[in-house]
């Protein structure tokens, strides 16, 4: 099934999805010109190899799953409550293989000749699943958005941040 025809069948959440993407970037895009913040660029990413039972850190920008020491490594997203919150790993992420040569042959390229089409239907194409689930789901259908927008976490009484490693 095509992209489009996926769009098409889920439009409501299609629709949120790109709602939520444009909100994400105006709000990054004001908070990162703000003369009071901290210099918090993310160049560092967890990763797993083991299902989140342990964890390291590398390059932000890996296409995953990647290999690490021969096993397969994927994006482990850390979310914690508030700036001092304990952070808890609570989704992974992955691509499918054919969309990760894709996205890799992409980012060989000069900044200027890759296709921002082709670069968002790429990001609408990851996989997620929880640590210890054997199921990874598209990042559109019902259940990976329930596991990609986290709205609680255990203890918190605030809304849950992606935290990322210090750098």
């Amino acid at each position: 099934m095509s992209i489009r025809a996926t769009i098409d069948r889920h439009k409501r959440t299609s629709t949120i999805v790109a709602i939520v993407v444009a909100i994400g970037a105006i709000g990054l895009i004001i908070w990162q010109r703000s003369p009071s913040r901290p210099n918090t660029e993310i160049t560092g990413s967890y990763y797993t190899t083991d299902d989140g039972a342990s964890w390291f850190v590398d390059d932000f920008d890996k296409v995953v799953p990647f290999d690490h020491n021969g096993s397969p490594a994927y994006r482990l997203m850390f979310y914690k409550c508030g700036d001092n919150g304990t952070p808890t790993p609570v989704f992974m992420e992955r691509y499918p293989d054919a969309v990760g040569k894709k996205l890799s042959a992409m980012l060989a390229m000069p900044p200027e000749q890759r296709d921002g089409a082709q670069m968002m239907d790429i990001g609408n194409r990851v996989e997620v699943k929880r640590p210890g689930e054997a199921k990874w789901y598209s990042i559109l259908s019902p259940q990976g958005q329930k596991i990609f927008n986290v709205q609680s976490l255990s203890g918190c009484n605030g809304v849950p941040m992606p935290a990322f490693p210090a750098h």
